[in-house]
């Protein structure tokens, strides 16, 4: 039913993950119901929306224009005809503008992101809601090796737009301290990791090799991050994000 009101966009149950039939370029998204808004702000009220697209395909359920791209984000939508629902997948960020929809398609609602590796095939990632999480190992690999002080301390900056999309909010980190200290800021203004009043609010600073696997939310105050890490084997990985556009 679509009715001649202002709203928000907004979906209930949001799921979006790899098709389980085509992993590599297909894109399941699923909801319980779904608000979606066209240029007027008027909204189309959706129940039980679900829809497959296929990144080698263009218009509806397929990409809006041009190809997948390789080592890039894909951001997605449901579009609807006001009485048809369908996917839309894009190169364009919502924070940058809209898709080009299909003929036929004016009401729209952005739901989330998945990104393409070297290949323009899929990386395994599953979202609910806000919250995404990528799916199978090995863990994207956001630092790796001694780097900056952890005693001083002295941050590297570190750039996160390979591992979360422009949308990201907050980047959540697994951390494999490898027996040495490994420090996360979303500044260089935080102190080492044993101090009483400005300790950074991620890592594993124990020096005792416990580090591994314990996730990490860091907000994102701008395109990068800071690591400082003393262990020649320590890393970073990137275990997914959450998406401030989502509603």
């Amino acid at each position: 039913t679509c009715l001649p009101v202002s709203a928000v966009g907004s979906t209930s149950a949001l799921g979006i993950t790899n098709n389980s039939g085509t992993p590599d370029t297909k894109i399941t998204i699923g909801a319980k119901a779904a608000s979606l808004l066209n240029s007027a702000g008027n909204v189309c009220r959706v129940t039980n929306p679900s829809a497959t697209i296929d990144l080698t395909t263009t218009g509806a359920n397929g990409m809006d224009t041009g190809a997948r791209p390789a080592n890039g984000w894909v951001y997605l939508y449901l579009i609807s005809t006001g009485a048809a629902t369908a996917g839309l997948a894009t190169t364009t960020s919502p924070s940058a503008g809209l898709p080009t929809l299909p003929a036929g398609y004016g009401y729209y609602l952005y739901v989330g992101a998945m990104r393409c590796d070297g290949s323009q095939n899929l990386l395994r990632t599953l979202q609910f809601g806000r919250k995404t999480r990528y799916k199978s190992p090995p863990l994207p690999t956001v630092q790796s090796g001694s780097t900056g002080s952890v005693t001083v301390p002295t941050y590297t900056s570190t750039a996160v737009a390979d591992f979360v999309p422009l949308t990201a909010s907050i980047i959540t980190l697994v951390v494999n301290d490898a027996n040495g200290a490994v420090l996360i800021a979303p500044n260089n203004s935080y102190g080492a990791y044993n101090s009483s009043t400005n300790p950074p609010p991620g890592g594993a600073p124990n020096n005792n090799g416990t580090g591994g696997g314990n996730a990490h939310d860091i907000f994102l105050e701008g395109s990068n991050i800071f690591i400082a890490n003393n262990a020649s084997a320590g890393r970073v990985l990137c275990y997914g994000w959450e998406d401030y556009f989502v509603n």
